[in-house]
């Protein structure tokens, strides 16, 4: 017959992990990456002119990449990251799959991810 310590002790660890389980079914979605991005420093990165303009530079969130890189299960392409006009206005320029590599995953807004690209790409850049 199992000693009380070991019922209270199996009693302890199942409401943990039914407590962790519970927690991770009902919470809610995260925000946003923009929201809980900002004011984080913008990287510059080389668009095509068509984005923004004769300098051929926007500028992305390091922070906003990593929330789309913690977002994807193994196997799953990434989603888009926002690309802005300068490193503080929140004027989205384009969008970048940085799975798909340059430039081929910088599209404009609105746009569907490209079709060239994937999470098997040689070309892709992280």
């Amino acid at each position: 017959m199992p000693t009380r310590r070991f019922v209270v002790a199996a009693l302890t660890v199942l409401a943990l992990v039914a407590s962790f389980a519970l927690g991770r079914a009902t919470a809610p979605d995260s925000a946003a990456p923009e929201d809980s991005c900002r004011g984080d420093v913008r990287n510059g990165i080389n668009t095509p002119e068509a984005f923004a303009g004769p300098e051929q530079l926007g500028y992305f969130s390091r922070c906003e990449e990593r929330v789309a890189q913690q977002r994807v299960k193994f196997g799953e392409n990434w989603d888009k990251i926002n690309i802005y006009a300068d490193q503080t206005s929140d004027k989205v320029i384009a969008w970048f799959y940085s799975d798909c590599g340059l430039p081929e995953g910088i599209v404009a807004v609105g746009t569907d991810r490209p079709s060239n690209c994937g999470v098997n790409d040689t070309t892709a850049a992280a």
